[in-house]
């Protein structure tokens, strides 16, 4: 017996040492960040050829964009459409491609605020789900980068891109005019509204009846990630946390009553862990097979612990 299990060490020892010699040879090629920024922006175009094909972008951002038929599908504060027509005006042949890369770069760009490699990031099913939709996620990660520009009038300008899904942003824009409130800031946001209302009116009515109508995307429970109401006996808990900008990024998947699920891969940024990868996978296999939604939060409170344990952001 004890020689069996002398050449079964014997047996295993060898394929130990060359697992571990794979891994201190890929390591340092998977902690290269431009590594992930070449697999971020590779992912983003999958969609061209599998894995929803675009549908929100094509189906309700490019087509309510064009059309000018505001809050049916979509419900971004008028103004946030200025935003998509660049990319709404070009040929279909090419737009999504645009689109995605576009917004793999935004996600990237907040990546290395962080100092995060976006290759685990690139490499998860919400990450994935946003790309394949093509959904907007990426725009707003630019808008969270532009918020900490040292220029106030730029940091504004980042402002007004946060406001275009408020329910992701808001906690993060909070943040950023606490912190550092300078009447700058303003200068963007209040420029860009004055000019939807010379555009369109007070167009602020009709979009909160839009926003009434679709239920706040309450019914949408099939894609809903958010802890809410559970959640929000987290939030007193902000005020230890309130000079770490990456738990005021997480945050909302708790307490907001609608959170997509593609729209973590905005928190996801802060930074993914081995062991957070594992779990965000299980917990998509689990939602693919089952559709078991609450499970989310256990992904949503490890992306708080992550951010929490950073002391520099």
């Amino acid at each position: 017996m004890r020689s069996d299990l002398k050449t079964a060490v014997n047996l295993v020892r060898p394929l130990k040492l060359s697992a571990l010699s794979i891994y201190s040879r890929l390591a340092p090629i998977l902690q290269d960040h431009r590594i992930g920024w070449v697999v971020l922006l590779l992912v983003s175009l999958v969609p061209l050829i599998a894995f929803g094909h675009g549908h929100d972008f094509f189906m309700h951002y490019r087509r309510r964009t064009l059309s000018g038929e505001y809050g049916l599908t979509t419900w971004l504060p008028y103004y946030g459409y200025w935003f998509i027509m660049p990319f709404a005006l070009l040929p279909p042949s090419i737009a999504l491609a645009v689109w995605n890369l576009a917004n793999a770069c935004g996600l990237g760009l907040l990546c290395k605020r962080w100092g995060v490699n976006p290759l685990l990031l690139a490499l998860l099913f919400p990450t994935l789900y946003m790309f394949g939709n093509g959904q907007i996620e990426g725009l707003i990660a630019f808008g969270v980068t532009l918020s900490f520009a040292a220029s106030p009038l730029i940091a504004g300008f980042g402002l007004t891109i946060l406001s275009i899904k408020p329910q992701l942003t808001f906690f993060i824009g909070l943040y950023v005019l606490l912190r550092r409130f300078h009447w700058q800031l303003l200068v963007a946001p209040g420029l860009i509204f004055i000019a939807s209302l010379l555009q369109w009116g007070i167009w602020m009515p009709e979009w909160f009846a839009s926003l009434r109508a679709s239920g706040g995307g309450l019914s949408e429970t099939a894609w809903n990630a958010s802890f809410y109401p559970w959640g929000l006996a987290i939030l007193p808990g902000l005020w230890f946390f309130r000079k770490k900008p990456r738990v005021w990024l997480v945050i909302p998947p708790l307490v907001m009553p609608y959170y997509a699920i593609y729209s973590l891969a905005l928190p996801l940024t802060v930074g993914v862990s081995a062991w957070l990868w594992i779990l965000t996978w299980v917990v998509s296999l689990i939602y693919v097979t089952g559709g078991y939604t609450p499970l989310w939060a256990l992904v949503t409170l490890g992306l708080v612990w992550q951010a929490y344990k950073y002391t520099q952001d």
